[in-house]
């Protein structure tokens, strides 16, 4: 991938990457497998490096930040041990005095305690420690500014205004409670940004179609079950109660399983038609 800016007043940009997002940890925006090679300067929020965890590789990380300073600082310690008359010279790289300038010192006894010194500063690439102990180990540390010929051309500014166009931007909006569209680059690339942001929001909603589908079917799956309903025509028949037959006495001539009607006792005299009595005199 071979990427260039464009041209212009403030000039373009030969790369433009943003994390993509995702429902339970957004993505980065680059990812280098292996090494990466910067001929110009680098600016960064923070940095750190991420390796295994040394007690728990399989399971956690370690992180530790970068040691930062406003200046283009080098840092250099190391220990020694003073001789027999409580004194040391400590040899510095041969580059050493044509990298740095503007040198500090720290001296710290280790085991005891003496009234060290830095008896002779840098020169010719060492430096001389006296007021000890013999034998007394000494921790030192000597840190120096760069001067080669890339840090004295492209020296980094501790404070810097933003240029016109960027005032009123952020590098993170959000910290200082002001919408995305006040992040750096939608001063620098508003019709991209608008693009990008339209992008991520189509990419936001399908994903949330996708979620929710999710979840209606692993709900669906997870319900439980009722049993089937049975068809109409295997709906069990209700059964008719069965009468028992009436009594003798209660049945009918025509039919004798019916009930017969009321009876009037009968007087044999009265209800003969073929006999008329008179009434006597």
């Amino acid at each position: 991938l071979v990427a260039y800016g464009g041209g212009g007043s403030y000039g373009g940009d030969g790369m433009l990457a943003q994390a993509g997002i995702g429902s339970t940890a957004p993505g980065v925006a680059g990812v280098f497998d292996g090494d990466v090679s910067v001929t110009g300067s680098l600016s960064k929020s923070s940095g750190s490096f991420k390796i295994d965890h040394p007690l728990d590789p399989a399971n956690k990380y370690l992180y530790h930040s970068f040691v930062e300073s406003p200046d283009m600082m080098n840092v250099y310690n190391g220990n020694i041990v003073l001789d027999d008359k409580g004194e040391a010279v400590i040899q510095m790289p041969e580059w050493f005095g044509v990298l740095n300038r503007d040198f500090r010192y720290q001296l710290t006894c280790i085991g005891g305690f003496a009234p060290v010194y830095v008896a002779e500063e840098i020169n010719n690439n060492q430096f001389k420690i006296a007021g000890g102990k013999p034998g007394l180990k000494i921790s030192w540390q000597v840190t120096g500014i760069r001067q080669d010929a890339w840090a004295n051309a492209h020296r980094i500014p501790v404070e810097q205004e933003k240029e016109p166009r960027l005032r009123g931007f952020y590098i993170h909006p959000e910290l200082y409670g002001a919408p995305p569209e006040k992040q750096i680059e939608w001063a620098r690339h508003p019709q991209m940004m608008k693009r990008m942001k339209e992008q991520r929001e189509a990419q936001q909603a399908r994903m949330n179609t996708a979620q929710s589908q999710t979840r209606q079917t692993s709900f669906a799956e997870n319900a439980p079950q009722r049993p089937p309903s049975p068809p109409a025509s295997a709906a069990p028949k209700a059964e008719t109660p069965s009468i028992p037959p009436p009594p003798p006495h209660m049945r009918s001539s025509a039919n004798p399983n019916a009930p017969a009607g009321p009876t009037l006792p009968r007087n044999s005299a009265a209800d003969s038609p073929s006999e008329v009595h008179p009434p006597s005199q």
